[in-house]
């Protein structure tokens, strides 16, 4: 869901800023000089940020939470022993 903030300048001048918020990403934020670019972007970003999180829910979620080490620890030694040695 976007929503919108309307702000003026000293000089006058009118800006509209659009944020939105997707749960599972950090919110995006755009300001714009008319209302009409800000909620185009807005319908965008959103389905963009949507199909995201749709592509990323077929992914098992132990998978995606690993760390680094539990990767590692997961590659069987055999791999890991043909690994190329240390260049310094």
């Amino acid at each position: 869901m976007a929503t919108f903030r309307k702000y003026k300048s000293q000089h006058g001048a009118t800006s509209f800023t659009a944020t939105v918020r997707i749960a599972g990403f950090a919110p995006a934020a755009k300001t714009f000089p008319i209302k009409k670019a800000a909620a185009e972007w807005a319908a965008t970003t959103e389905e963009l940020l949507r199909e995201q999180k749709k592509r990323a829910s077929g992914i098992r979620r132990e998978v995606a939470v690993l760390t680094v080490g539990e990767s590692a620890a997961r590659i069987p030694a055999r791999s890991r022993d043909h690994e190329a040695p240390h260049v310094r």
